[in-house]
């Protein structure tokens, strides 16, 4: 009888070692809560749409026949009776005068880079930096197409490169090289027999050389008198080259784009304030604009917004109709899912698993977004949020310093 008593004490004795046991590995594998990583996240305030780009300008008349060759580059400013093209006799006249203005190009970029004062004081990390900007400038104009402006930006990239050498000592002078592009350059210049005819800008301004021959109609002055439905229609066509045009002169140093957004859009846009624009079809970003003038219609409910900006680009000269992004503002921050947000004594905030214990951390809320929001990062605080914080987004029954376990 004892051996049985005996027994059955061992046997409950072992059962409850291994319920317990069992217990506490379910505690340890098993949470009721579930956490996400607090982690920073970068958003734009953004409206997608597309837009109408006006320019005040003068097309330019042909005046001459032959093979072209243009004197100045894509949104080159010039003097009114400036030579902008020249007219030559056949096309590989054509191109020895054109490769000749490159080689002079070079020539001049060297001799500038090579200047002292130029170099000497220059600071290597922030050339480094504008080197490596730079040919992801030429990545990216190159996969939109843009051969213009893939010249424009090489020239600058050639220009850092040379100073980075002789600041670097990895070269003393470029006069070998300066010397060869001159002999170079008379060769070219030798080709040219026939005496070319020149086309005149008949106005100061940015020249360009793609026209699409709606120059008089889309004006600055058209562009504030038109209407949503009348700017939806233009921006819903395409404006091919005008090859009967060989280019045409922006008079102006602002240009404008015109929108039609929903009223609630609209609320969004006041006058006088900026934003940034990126235009898809010629892959300019973050063109500073400002807010021109902000029309609703009490019809439709829909809002004319005109953009204006003073910043010449040669691509800005090509665009007529084009994908738009405005950005009204940049926001970084810890992001975290809105279901993890709470209201604890009247104070925004979020849970936290420390490892240990729960912990209740205010946040400061800095943008609201699907499903998720940013939060400030303010390291200085005590008990603030910080990045890969395991921040609760399910759970009940919290409270800051309730053990996990």
């Amino acid at each position: 009888m004892k051996n049985m008593t005996g027994r059955i004490v061992s046997l409950l004795a072992v059962l409850f070692l291994l319920l317990y046991a069992a217990y506490q590995g379910y505690r340890y594998i098993y949470t009721p809560y579930r956490t996400d990583t607090a982690y920073e996240y970068t958003i734009s305030d953004t409206i997608q749409g597309w837009g109408l780009v006006v320019r005040d300008e003068v097309p330019l008349s042909s005046s001459g026949s032959g093979s072209v060759s243009y004197c100045v580059a894509e949104g080159e400013k010039v003097k009114e009776q400036d030579d902008v093209i020249r007219y030559y006799a056949d096309d590989q006249q054509a191109r020895a005068a054109a490769h000749a203005g490159l080689l002079e190009q070079e020539i001049n970029l060297l001799n500038q880079a090579q200047d002292p004062g130029s170099y000497l004081y220059v600071n290597k990390e922030s050339l480094t930096r504008q080197i490596n900007e730079l040919v992801g400038q030429i990545v990216d104009i190159v996969s939109a197409g843009d051969a213009q402006g893939v010249e424009q930006v090489r020239s600058q990239l050639l220009e850092d490169l040379c100073k980075r050498q002789l600041s670097t000592n990895e070269a003393v002078n470029f006069n070998d090289r300066i010397l060869q592009l001159e002999q170079e350059k008379s060769q070219y210049e030798s080709a040219v027999t026939t005496a070319a005819t020149t086309l005149q800008a008949p106005v100061q301004g940015y020249f360009s050389r793609y026209s699409d021959g709606c120059e008089a109609q889309f004006t600055s002055e058209a562009l504030l008198k038109m209407s949503a439905d009348q700017i939806s229609d233009a921006v819903s066509k395409e404006y091919p080259l005008d090859a009967g045009t060989p280019g045409k002169i922006m008079t102006s140093h602002n240009w404008y784009c015109g929108m039609v957004v929903s009223k609630d859009d609209g609320e969004r846009f006041h006058t006088g304030d900026r934003v940034n624009v990126s235009f898809d079809s010629q892959a300019l970003s973050d063109v500073t604009m400002v807010v021109y003038r902000v029309t609703e219609n009490e019809k439709s409910g829909n809002c004319v917004v005109i953009l204006r900006s003073d910043e010449i680009l040669p691509a800005v000269l090509s665009l007529r109709s084009a994908a738009v992004q405005v950005k009204f503002a940049r926001y970084t921050g810890l992001r975290v899912s809105d279901s993890a947000v709470r209201l604890v004594d009247g104070q925004v905030g979020v849970y936290v698993a420390t490892g240990y214990d729960i912990r209740f951390k205010p946040i400061e809320v800095l943008y609201q977004g699907d499903g998720f929001q940013i939060c400030n990062e303010n390291y200085g605080r005590e008990n603030a949020l910080k990045m890969f914080d395991q921040v609760i987004v399910k759970g009940t029954d919290l409270y800051d310093g309730k053990p996990l376990y």
